[in-house]
């Protein structure tokens, strides 16, 4: 029996550049799109691991979190 793979929706992801996980992060949106998903990464120069849970009041912040709700607006 063949193998089915489901369709696997868009996908929208953010790092920043000093994240510990930034270069596996870039890695599975890089695969996403050789496997044919629309994959949109929003990277922030400087940011560590969940900058947007307590620099939310920063304006680089704000623009990335303003993408993402573009974005998720715009999948709906």
């Amino acid at each position: 029996m063949p193998l089915v793979r489901p369709e696997l929706p868009p996908a929208w992801l953010s790092t920043g550049d000093i994240e510990l996980f930034y270069e596996e992060i870039c890695e599975y949106t890089r695969r996403l799109r050789e496997a044919g998903v629309p994959a949109q990464l929003e990277v922030i120069e400087g940011a560590p691991h969940a900058v947007e849970l307590w620099a939310f009041d920063v304006d680089v912040v704000k623009r990335m979190l303003a993408s993402a709700r573009q974005w998720l607006g715009a999948q709906l």
